[in-house]
C-alpha cells in the first residue's frame, strides 16, 4: 500500500487524535473505599486536590480532587508507614506523590507535617511555604499550611511567632 501525502496526513491525524483521547480516559480502581481525593489520613484535612494548569492570561481554576490512583496509593502507603512507626518510609511515599503531582498544595503540607515530625522544623517551614504558594484562594489549605508553620516555629523556640500565627488562624494547637 502506497501512502500519498494526503492519506499519510489523515492517518497521522487519526493516530494523534486516538492517542490524545486515550490519555483522557480514567479508570477507577476497584475496591477503593474512599472517594477520590480522600486520603483517610489521621489528622488529614481531606482536602486532597490537584491544580489545573492555566495558560498565559488565564486565571487559575480552583483545584479539584485528584483522581490520580498512583498518588492515592502512595498516600495510603504513607499512612500505613506512619502507623507502623516508619517515618522515613512515610516521607519517601509522600515525596514520590509530590513528584507525581507537584502542584498539589495538600501534598506539600503533608510533606511539611512529616518533616516536622521527623525533627526538621526548618524544612517543614519551607515545604509549608510552598503549599501556601499553591493554595490559591483555598482558605482551608492556607490554614493547614500556616498551622504547620506555627508548630515548626514553636519547635524552633519561636513561641511568640507561633502564638501569633495561631491567633491569626483562630485555633489553638499543640
Amino acid at each position: 500500500m502506497r501512502l500519498t501525502p494526503c492519506t499519510g496526513g489523515v492517518l497521522l491525524a487519526a493516530l494523534l487524535a486516538a492517542t490524545l483521547l486515550g490519555g483522557c480516559a480514567t479508570t477507577p480502581v476497584a475496591g477503593e473505599g474512599a472517594p477520590p481525593g480522600s486520603t483517610g489520613a489521621p489528622g488529614a484535612t481531606g482536602a486532597s486536590s490537584s491544580s489545573t494548569s492555566s495558560g498565559p492570561g488565564e486565571s487559575a481554576a480552583p483545584q479539584r480532587p485528584s483522581t490520580d490512583n498512583a498518588t492515592l496509593a502512595l498516600l495510603q502507603q504513607s499512612d500505613r508507614a506512619v502507623e507502623s512507626g516508619s517515618l522515613d518510609e512515610a516521607l519517601s511515599y509522600v515525596e514520590r506523590a509530590v513528584r507525581i503531582e507537584p502542584r498539589r498544595a495538600d501534598l506539600w503540607t503533608r510533606l511539611a507535617s512529616l518533616e516536622l515530625s521527623a525533627g526538621n522544623p526548618t524544612t517543614a517551614i519551607q515545604y509549608a511555604q510552598k503549599a501556601l504558594s499553591l493554595a490559591s484562594d483555598r482558605i482551608d489549605w492556607q490554614r493547614d499550611a500556616w498551622l504547620v508553620i506555627a508548630d515548626a516555629r514553636e519547635a524552633l523556640g519561636e513561641t511568640a511567632e507561633a502564638a501569633a500565627i495561631r491567633r491569626r488562624w483562630q485555633t489553638a494547637r499543640g
